[in-house]
Parts: structure tokens; C-alpha cells; sequence
């Protein structure tokens, strides 16, 4: 029976599979022992004991045999293991990688059933980790499958879309053929376009490419056609450029001296600009020199109008300033009581005289200035003329008093009565001045008989006028009246000088002629008489810078 074992055990040892028999071999070992135990029990021979551990120690070693060659083929299961596990995760992460980042189907495509048949051409293996590397495989491979379906979903509306989008360039293409302006550029974005658009679907390309292509000749002959007939249109350009450059030429050889000519001449020059800008295009071998001559004359007129403004600029600055003076000026005058209506009004028509030959401030100042004097001198020209007025209506009510005193002059007799009506007729001096000389003449006359009826000489009668009417005006307070005699008195102090050095000078000529002389006589009294009356005109003088202060 043990040999029986043996032999089995030897059996299995020659199969080279030593991997699965573990439980054989577990129960011939259980078998031997048995064996061995019944037979150690019936034989007690000597020679039976003997072949008994003859059979342990062969038992043995063939138990030892098998676990050496299990322990071998279970090493060299495990490396094959390893390789085919570590084959299949190769190979599932190169599907990962053609899932993530394959962008061509077609390609994607064909390395995913390489991957297949190298998946195939690998030795399965039971363990565990083979197994979730199949499961893995095959589910990426789903979601290969799964993916390609998506793509293809998206291909097909992606065709469609090209499709609509190519149409839309062909129709627009056609309608190119109808415009008359920028053909070109409008072809250039079409064309960019077609190009950018992915495919339509393979069927329909063909045709597709050979439409653009038809209409993108019609285009093209029709911009050769227009660029002929724009060689014509240039030349024309040319000539009316050319035009506009002589007139300008023409134009800046007229001198400009007042704002109004540079003004003028701007406004011709923009629409002359205008006009260049409206012509077009010209031959490009006369464009850069065309343009420099025209940029050089418009550069030409700008500079020296800004040259003549900045020269205005001053100027108006200056006008200004000397606008500001004559508005104080004028208020000056209109604020001095001193000086008579007359004056004020001499002096603010000379001011106007001034400012109107004055030039122009900057607009935003010559109204505000013109405003200013105007209103200044309005102010004093509009009080003048109620002063008229009043003087108007003065004039008549003093002109009926001066007719009742000459009159009255006419019947009296008395020399206090007589200086009474004289001062009267001063005191309404004060609202009428300008009478006939008839009638001062009259009165004049009436007054000295009168007074010389009184004893009084022709001298003292002059000084009693004098008084009484210095009296009247100082009464009434006229300080016009004061001032007339005040200036009249110096004019005539002024001219009695002048004239007593003449005199003077003319007594040098009578060096050697007797005392007895007529002329020398005469030319003698006539200086002492022109020192007299100088001496009466500074005592008048005196007099009357009294009353003024």
C-alpha cells in the first residue's frame, strides 16, 4: 500500500504541474501515514522495520521534491502574473491617454482596436488585480464607444452649421457683384472666412469648393474691372488736385492785413480742403509728391495765420488796456464837478473820437467794454440832455424875466434901482445865457447911460458890472458862471501879455527917436493902458478863485 503512495506521489512529481495538486498530495500524505502506522503495528520483524524507514525517508523526500518544484512553478506564476498585469495596465493607460487627449477620430480610432488586438494577444490570468484591470479595460472602452457617438452627434451639427455658414458666404459673395465700393476688403473678410469654417460633410465638398470658387472669380473679375476704370477716375483725381494746389498757390500769394481777409481766406482754404478730401485717390506715382505739396501749403497758411493772430493777440491786449483807460478816463471826467457841461462834453466826444479809432479787443472782451463806455458816456449824455431840457424851459421863463427887466430898466432912474435890475439880470443868467446880442446889447447900452447919468466913468461902471454880476453868480451859487469869468479872465490876461510884449518889443525899435514922438506916445500909453487892465483881470482873478473855493 505505501508503495502504492510513492508511486503516486512520483507520478505527480513527473507531470511538471505541481500548482492545483496540493490537496492530492495532502491526502496521499495523510494515506501514507495511515499506511505506515498499520503496518508498524501488524510487522515487527526486524527486515519489516527496516523497509518502513526505508519508505519514510523516501516518502520524504519526494514530499520534499514537490514542495521544491511548488515552490518554484509558484514563483514563476507570479512573475507571469506581474507581466500580465503589468501588460494590461500598459495598455489601459494608453486607452486612458487616447480618450483624453486624441483630438482625431479617425486616428482615435484605429489605436483603439490596435489596443484591442494587443488586449487579446495577452494571456488572461484569475487573480484578483487582473481582474479589475479587465473590468477597467472594458469600461473604458464603453466610454470610448460612448464618446465616439458624442462626436460624431457633434460632427454632424457641426457640418450642418459649416454648411449654413459657406451658403451664407456664397450669398454674400453674389451680392458683392453688386456694390461699388469696398469690393476688396469685403472679399479679402469673406475669403478669411471660408477658410476659418470647418468642413461640410465629405459628399458635399466638392461641390462646395468649386461654388466658392466660382464666385470668388466673379469677384475677382470684377475688381479688375474696376481697378481699369479706376486708372481712369485717378487721372481725373490728379488733374482736379492739381487745380486745387494751383489756387492755393494763387490763394497764399494774396496779402492779408486785417482779421476779416485771414478769415476769408480760411474759409476757402477748408473748403478747399473739403473738396481734396472728396476726390479720391490719385495714380500712386504722383501721390506722396501731390501730398507733400499740398500738406506743405495748408502747413504754410496755418502758420502764418497763427503768426498773425498771436501778433493780434498783443494787439487786442494793447486795445484792450487802452479801452480800459478811455472807461476810467471817462468816468473821471464825468465825476470832475469842476468843469463845465460844455467841457465834459468836448472832452467824452473826444474820447469817442478815440475809441472808435482805436481796434477791435478780443470778442469776448470789445462787447463788455463797449458796454462799459457806452453805458459811461450814455449816463452823462443822458443827463445832459434833461439839463437841456430844463435849461430849455429855464431859457424861456428867464428870457420873459430879461425882456420885463429891460423894461423896467427903461424907467428907472435911481443908481440903487438900476444895480437892482442889474443884478436881477445876472441871477437869471444862471438859466439863460445865449441871448441875442440885440437885446445885451440893449440892456449893455441902457446900463452904462444909467450909471454914467450916476456920475460913474466908464471905468468904474466896468468894475461895478463886474461885481454886481460876481454877486449874482456867487448868490445863486453857479459855479459854470464862476468858471466862464474865471477863464475868460485868464484869456484875457493871457492875451493882453502877448500883446504888451509885442508892444515891448516894438519900443526897441524907438531907442533913438525923441520922447516927443507920436508913435513913441501912443505905443507908450497903449502899454501902460494893457498893464492896467492885466492889473483889473488878476484882481478879478483873485476875486473870483474866492468864490470857487
Amino acid at each position: 500500500m505505501t508503495n502504492e503512495i510513492l508511486q503516486k506521489i512520483e507520478a505527480i512529481l513527473a507531470s511538471n504541474a505541481m500548482i492545483g495538486q496540493e490537496n492530492a498530495i495532502e491526502l496521499l500524505k495523510n494515506e501514507f501515514l495511515e499506511s505506515l502506522i498499520s503496518q508498524e503495528k501488524t510487522d515487527t520483524e526486524e527486515e519489516s522495520t527496516k523497509v518502513i524507514v526505508e519508505q519514510k525517508e523516501a516518502f520524504q523526500k519526494l514530499i520534499q521534491h514537490f514542495q521544491a518544484k511548488l515552490g518554484i512553478e509558484k514563483a514563476a506564476a507570479e512573475k507571469k502574473k506581474d507581466q500580465i498585469l503589468s501588460a494590461k495596465q500598459g495598455l489601459v493607460a494608453k486607452l486612458q491617454d487616447l480618450i483624453q487627449n486624441e483630438q482625431e477620430i479617425g486616428k482615435a480610432i484605429q489605436i483603439k482596436k490596435e489596443l484591442q488586438t494587443e488586449w487579446g494577444a495577452i494571456e488572461d490570468h484569475s487573480s484578483a488585480e487582473v481582474r479589475q484591470a479587465n473590468q477597467l479595460f472594458h469600461k473604458l472602452l464603453e466610454d470610448f464607444n460612448y464618446n465616439l457617438n458624442l462626436y460624431k452627434a457633434i460632427k454632424d451639427h457641426d457640418f450642418k452649421r459649416n454648411q449654413q455658414i459657406k451658403e451664407e458666404i456664397l450669398t454674400q459673395l453674389g451680392e458683392l457683384l453688386n456694390k461699388e465700393s469696398s469690393i476688396g476688403d469685403g472679399f479679402r473678410v469673406l475669403q478669411k472666412q471660408w477658410f476659418e469654417t470647418g468642413p461640410v460633410k465629405r459628399e458635399m465638398q466638392d461641390d462646395f469648393w468649386q461654388k466658392f470658387k466660382d464666385a470668388s472669380q466673379k469677384v475677382i473679375d470684377k475688381l479688375a474691372e474696376k481697378k481699369e476704370a479706376s486708372k481712369t477716375k485717378e487721372k481725373e483725381n490728379l488733374q482736379k488736385k492739381e487745380a486745387i494746389i494751383s489756387y492755393l498757390t494763387t490763394l497764399l500769394e494774396e496779402p492779408c492785413a486785417k482779421e476779416r481777409q485771414w478769415k476769408a481766406k480760411t474759409d476757402l482754404i477748408i473748403e478747399k480742403q473739403k473738396e481734396w478730401k472728396q476726390i479720391g485717390f490719385v495714380p500712386k506715382a504722383n501721390s506722396n509728391v501731390l501730398w507733400e505739396t499740398y500738406k506743405e501749403l495748408c502747413d504754410r497758411f496755418f502758420k502764418e495765420k497763427s503768426l498773425f493772430y498771436e501778433g493780434l493777440k498783443e494787439e487786442q491786449k494793447k486795445n484792450k488796456n487802452e479801452k480800459l483807460s478811455l472807461c476810467d478816463k471817462a468816468e473821471a471826467i464825468i465825476a470832475n464837478v469842476t468843469d463845465s457841461y460844455e467841457d465834459k462834453t468836448r472832452m467824452l466826444t473826444q474820447l469817442q473820437r478815440n475809441w472808435k479809432n482805436l481796434g477791435q479787443a478780443h470778442p469776448r472782451d470789445e462787447q463788455k467794454l463797449w458796454k462799459k463806455f457806452q453805458d459811461t458816456c450814455n449816463l452823462f449824455f443822458v443827463d445832459l440832455r434833461k439839463t437841456k431840457d430844463q435849461e430849455k424851459v429855464n431859457f424861456e421863463q428867464s428870457l420873459s424875466g430879461k425882456k420885463t427887466l429891460l423894461d423896467q430898466l427903461a424907467t428907472t432912474t435911481a443908481e440903487a434901482d438900476v444895480l437892482a435890475v442889474l443884478k436881477q439880470w445876472f441871477l437869471l443868467d444862471g438859466q439863460v445865457r445865449n441871448l441875442s446880442s440885440e437885446m445885451n446889447k440893449s440892456f449893455n447900452e441902457s446900463i452904462h447911460a444909467k450909471l454914467s447919468a450916476s456920475g460913474k466913468s466908464a471905468s468904474e461902471i466896468t468894475n461895478t458890472v463886474f461885481n454886481v454880476r460876481l454877486e449874482a453868480y456867487a448868490e445863486i451859487n453857479s459855479t459854470d458862471l464862476l468858471q466862464r469869468e474865471l477863464n475868460h479872465s485868464k484869456e484875457q490876461v493871457t492875451k493882453l501879455e502877448e500883446e504888451k510884449a509885442k508892444f515891448e518889443n516894438n519900443l526897441g525899435f524907438f531907442k533913438h527917436t525923441k520922447k516927443d514922438n507920436p508913435m513913441l506916445i501912443d505905443l507908450l500909453e497903449k502899454v501902460a493902458k494893457m498893464t492896467q487892465d492885466i492889473d483889473v483881470h488878476k484882481k478879478r482873478l483873485s476875486q473870483i478863485r474866492k468864490l470857487l473855493k
